[in-house]
């Protein structure tokens, strides 16, 4: 969705992040480009994990450590479903931002969060100084469901690449991964 090619994310991450998780609008391509320019660079000391920002029915859901695109246009339980019938891991992504809600007459992620199988909930969304409430909400509302939490610079252009990090023990996706299975991630942000 950025500015720069997938390649310039990575070489960009390159001794400010070890993992970086590319998720674009809706498709997959930029983040397969990125991990394979990973495997071929190891040297810059990037891990790439492969995702997708979907728009569902029901608002934004990233869908992290997938191989395949997952379509828009489902419902977030759908949607859910198909990350996970490709052993992905769902995340509701800035829940509460009123611009990136529902579609007409479908209930918000938000509201649905409780019904939904996710596998964790972006607490931290650092697209502006106008995020800040909403993020405040969505760590305040998972007080109730205990959700893994994540942050997300939502970069759409390298320099906002880590301004929000997910941290986790480990330097690699696969440590990430076991990270949100299990509840040890911590969201910070960085501005």
């Amino acid at each position: 969705d950025g500015a720069q090619r997938p390649e310039a994310i990575v070489a960009a991450a390159s001794g400010r992040l070890e993992v970086v998780a590319v998720t674009d609008h809706d498709e997959i391509l930029g983040a397969l480009r990125a991990r394979e320019f990973a495997i071929a660079h190891p040297e810059l000391g990037v891990d790439v994990v492969v995702g997708e920002e979907i728009s569902t029915l029901n608002g934004h859901l990233l869908g992290l450590f997938l191989e395949e695109r997952v379509p828009p246009g489902l419902t977030a339980a759908e949607t859910i479903a198909r990350v996970h019938a490709q052993g992905g891991l769902a995340v509701a992504a800035h829940p509460f931002h009123p611009i990136r809600g529902a579609r007409g007459g479908h209930r918000s992620i938000g509201r649905l969060i409780p019904d939904l199988p996710l596998d964790a909930i972006e607490v931290v969304n650092n697209a502006g100084i106008f995020s800040a409430p909403y993020n405040a909400w969505a760590a305040l509302r998972n007080v109730e469901w205990m959700l893994p939490v994540t942050a997300g610079s939502d970069a759409h252009d390298v320099w906002y690449l880590g301004n929000a990090v997910t941290r986790f023990a480990g330097r690699d996706a696969a440590a990430l991964r076991r990270a949100l299975l299990t509840g040890r991630t911590r969201a910070h942000v960085a501005w």
